[in-house]
């Protein structure tokens, strides 16, 4: 099947190779990308895409559009600039932090830049669905995104500007909801296989978004941001901020002794006190205090388990958490460094318990005075008790939450798209309803449906690349084949010229037409990871023939050169065998 798209030739491609290593980039995408001239950045978290790299862009864009066109969806384009008018409707205005860019416009008009399309889809379908029959469907776009990144990071894969597919469902009910919530996860499945990626589904926390389930894509990698927990028995699989931690009771002895008050002069650290002690980690009841919305929280805990932020947010339904300031604790009457449950009898403030306080049945604890601890405290005997709650973050080793055997293993990934049954929080803050067959008004149920285009292009390299270069999967890679001519000869250069119109009536072309050295086209070959090297050269065509290497695997083949397109095509599916990528016979489309 024809590509119908000429031969790309080399000296006239806006494109160059460094060999050196960017000194700012601290994972291999990150690397790679600015290496293989790929990216350029414009500023922090902000990048140009050479044309190559939008190539690569372009097919990962066009899987996506396969699939969810595959699903029933139905692409169309929402803005940008959004009236912040629809933000307020919803709440998000306010709720959302410094990453949503807010400004007015020269009318004076209050405006940001959308983050997500959530209010403006929702605006979108309140003028179009009226009743059941209209229920359901799918809109996706694939738009650029802007958020304000405190930190960005990782090339892009942490940025300010991105593009993003956006998808969101409509439904009557969450029943239909569900069932459609499936198709969408399977159609994810088919989008990461076809991209050459292999993420793990795992449960998610649903963030700002708001909803009932969600699920993030995770392909594992130590370049990853995101930690989850996955069980080594049942295959349970969680990102830690949705994790639940199961905490087991140990037995110590039926009966405790007397709480006592124990003066702990200059013991600022955990290590001091657990020298002093002589207990470890888990012995001593931990506190952090948290300024949350403006009110002191206090978050107690097992020593052994650090606090999970995002988990104590949702507990307390906060909108800003952040550590709480020395100066206002002592305001309120708490002692820093030294702060026990007790002060749970403070007005003005919250005290949380975590549930693996419960795992021992006496503690450590802060003393509510300077240099003073106090042992033996237990738990409902020395201070009061009240509901607990799991605001922890899992660690390895802990017992599974699912199963009665299996332990948790923390591993790293990348996050390549997130589901959410997003329900009726959109719908009903801004008035999306329908008729039902009864002739009652109910709200619609939405789903929401992302996967970033440039994270997935950076996550391909993670998972593909070696000492030299790229690796690309042949479903992404911006050519096919990129053929070699070694010489300036008028014969060579007409044979590779031959050669590279041949194999474009398949598949897309890069010639490397520059007057350089086989040693800097052979290098550059093995950055830029095209699947099919296609070598010509004077000794070559004496023969009549071409000399084919695949980049993935190294295999070296010479064939004569009128048998180069279909060899090319025997040696892809080859390939495509060996990555595990879904192709079928009238690939390349």
């Amino acid at each position: 099947m024809s590509t119908q798209e000429p031969v790309i030739r080399y000296s006239h491609y806006l494109l160059r190779t460094r060999r050196e290593d960017p000194t700012d980039a601290e994972i291999p995408s990150h690397k790679l990308l600015v290496k293989a001239g790929f990216i350029r950045q414009v500023a922090a978290g902000v990048f140009d895409f050479t044309p190559i790299a939008f190539r690569v862009m372009t097919r990962i864009m066009e899987i996506i559009r396969q699939e969810m066109n595959r699903i029933g969806g139905q692409e169309l384009l929402m803005p940008v600039l959004n009236p912040a008018s629809l933000w307020i409707e919803t709440g998000r205005y306010n709720a959302v932090g410094a990453e949503l860019i807010r400004f007015a416009d020269r009318r004076g008009t209050d405006m940001c830049l959308a983050m997500t399309n959530e209010e403006t889809v929702t605006d979108l379908a309140r003028g179009y669905v009226s009743s059941w029959r209209d229920l359901p469907f799918m809109l996706y776009h694939i738009q650029t995104k802007i958020r304000d990144e405190a930190r960005p990071r990782g090339g892009v894969m942490r940025v300010r500007e991105f593009l993003m597919k956006d998808a969101y469902s409509f439904h009557r009910d969450f029943t239909d909801l569900g069932a459609y919530y499936v198709n969408v996860y399977n159609a994810y499945r088919r989008i990461f296989k076809r991209i050459g990626l292999s993420p793990v589904p795992v449960e998610a926390d649903t963030g700002a978004m708001g909803g009932s389930a969600s699920h993030e894509f995770l392909q594992p990698s130590q370049s990853g941001e995101d930690t989850f927990a996955r069980c080594n028995r049942c295959g349970m699989s969680s990102n830690i901020e949705k994790a639940e931690v199961v905490s087991t009771a140990q037995a110590e002895g039926s009966r405790q002794a007397a709480a006592e008050e124990v003066h702990t002069p200059n013991m600022t650290t955990i290590d001091d006190l657990m020298s002093f002690f002589g207990v470890g980690p888990d012995r001593f009841l931990k506190a952090v205090a948290y300024d949350a919305d403006g009110t002191i929280v206090v978050a107690f805990i097992n020593g052994a388990y650090e606090i999970n932020e995002t988990k104590l947010k949702n507990a307390l339904g906060a909108m800003e958490l952040t550590v709480a300031d020395s100066r206002k604790l002592t305001d309120a009457g708490i002692v820093p460094g030294f702060i026990s449950p007790r002060i749970a009898k403070l007005s003005g403030v919250t005290v949380l318990l975590d549930r693996t306080i419960l795992s021992r049945q006496a503690y450590v604890m802060g003393g509510d005075r300077i240099d003073y601890h106090v042992k033996s405290a237990v738990p409902g005997r020395d201070f009061t008790l009240s509901d607990t709650v799991d605001i922890a973050s899992v660690r390895e080793g802990d017992p599974c939450p699912r199963c009665a055997d299996g332990t948790i293993v923390l591993l790293r990934g990348i996050e390549l798209g997130h589901t959410f049954q997003l329900g009726t929080k959109y719908s009903e803050s801004m008035g999306l309803t329908y008729l039902s067959e009864e002739g009652k008004a109910a709200p619609v149920v939405m789903g929401c449906y992302g996967i970033g285009v440039e994270r997935a292009m950076a996550s391909i390299i993670e998972a593909h690349h070696d000492e030299t270069g790229i690796v690309w999967p042949i479903t992404t890679a911006p050519f096919t084949v990129m053929v070699l001519p070694l010489g300036a000869d008028a014969e060579v250069v007409a044979a590779a010229d031959t050669t590279a119109r041949a194999l474009s009536q398949t598949y897309s072309v890069l010639l490397d037409d520059r007057q350089e050295s086989a040693g800097v086209k052979f290098a550059d070959s093995e950055l830029l990871g095209i699947p099919i090297r296609a070598v010509v050269s004077k000794k070559l065509i004496a023969k009549g023939e071409v000399e084919l290497k695949v980049r993935r695997t190294g295999e070296v083949v010479v064939v004569p050169q009128k048998e180069a397109p279909e060899t090319v095509r025997s040696l892809l599916f080859g390939l495509a065998e060996k990555e595990g990528v879904m192709i079928d016979d009238s690939w390349p489309a």
